[in-house]
């Protein structure tokens, strides 16, 4: 276990606090620095910075009692050192808590803590910022105590979440993963090819990045690929590696021609990977394939001509007829064409 001290703390004594606090730390929860403080309501002996929380604390309680105080990630609203006697004061969504009195030189070496925990509660910090020149800590008390700096404490949980498969993930491509998700969005699945390249999964997509340092170039090339654009996802087997393969329906352009669809994978890694392989192909088929109903409507009823016209229309313009020939418009002989040509038109109808 390794942590910063202030000035006041001797590396034994912030043993010795390290040993009574590690039954009552959280899984995962790392202790980053010591700082002595001074509280009488109630008793405090120590202010504790961990990687997920501040903690005002007395070594000699009973174990259920020994956190006095605490403020965690996520609840820190602020923090503030009162000018005058030095005071520290957490603002959190329940109000202000006094943590105690602390000296000059304790309040300079907490400040990079101060920014840490505040910047992490707003959900804008993946790791411990370095610490400036114009701002720098005391030096640790012994080489087993580092300073604040290349701490990565926040997201290091939330990394572990994630199922990583072949070499371990580098923070350079952690990084490239942070930038192209939201803040609370973390894949649930990663391919590592170090060296080469990755593939990381999510809920709605697949991102896969390659490095292009083989090709002399800097960073990776990240190339997305929604879930609903996906045709397959093949391994091909290699004789040295095996390639890992996503067709979709934009294949065939440059994402293809520059084998930004194409990953590398060491052939050990076939077996590992099969069943959250089939989890992706089974996730891309789902989001391929519109829902399907047995449902239909109704046929609207059909509505057919009669081919032949109704009887009555005949009758109608043979009377119309006889009334023409009554009047004495039209002769015999006129009538009687007349009438033979009605009669062949309803009838070839």
């Amino acid at each position: 276990m390794s942590f910063a001290c202030a000035p006041n703390v001797t590396s034994m004594v912030a043993e010795r606090w390290a040993a009574a606090l590690a039954p009552v730390l959280r899984p995962g929860e790392e202790i980053l620095a010591f700082v002595r403080i001074a509280r009488f309501e109630p008793q405090t002996e120590a202010l504790a910075v961990t990687d997920f929380r501040l903690i005002g604390f007395e070594s000699f309680s009973m174990e259920p009692r020994r956190i006095v105080l605490e403020a965690a990630v996520g609840d820190i609203q602020a923090i503030d050192i009162a000018p005058g006697p030095k005071t520290l004061l957490v603002t959190t969504s329940a109000g202000r808590v006094n943590f105690g009195a602390v000296s000059r030189e304790e309040a300079r070496f907490l400040r990079p803590y101060i920014d840490y925990l505040v910047e992490a509660s707003a959900g804008g910090l993946d790791e411990l910022p370095r610490i400036s020149h114009e701002v720098r800590a005391p030096q640790p008390v012994s080489a087993n105590q580092p300073v604040l700096a290349d701490r990565r404490p926040v997201k290091k949980r939330r990394r572990s979440l994630t199922r990583v498969y072949g070499s371990p993930m580098d923070d350079g491509s952690w990084s490239v993963i942070r930038d192209l998700c939201g803040p609370d969005e973390n894949p649930w699945m990663i391919v590592n090819n170090a060296g080469v390249g990755f593939l990381a999964a999510f809920d709605d997509r697949l991102l896969i990045s390659k490095s292009q340092a083989n090709l002399g170039g800097r960073g990776h090339l990240t190339t997305r690929f929604l879930y609903s654009e996906i045709i397959r996802i093949d391994l091909s087997v290699g004789i040295v590696n095996d390639v890992l393969e996503v067709h979709t329906w934009r294949n065939r352009d440059a994402a293809e021609l520059n084998r930004a669809n194409t990953l590398p994978l060491p052939k050990e890694l076939q077996d590992k990977v099969r069943l959250d392989l089939d989890d992706l192909r089974r996730r891309a088929s789902d989001a391929n394939r519109p829902p399907v109903s047995m449902w239909k409507p109704p046929l609207k009823p059909r509505v057919v001509e009669p081919k032949t016209k109704p009887a009555d229309g005949l009758v109608s313009e043979i009377r119309s007829l006889a009334d023409l020939y009554t009047q004495g418009l039209i002769t015999d002989e006129e009538f009687g064409e007349a009438k033979r040509a009605v009669i062949a038109s309803h009838t070839r109808n």
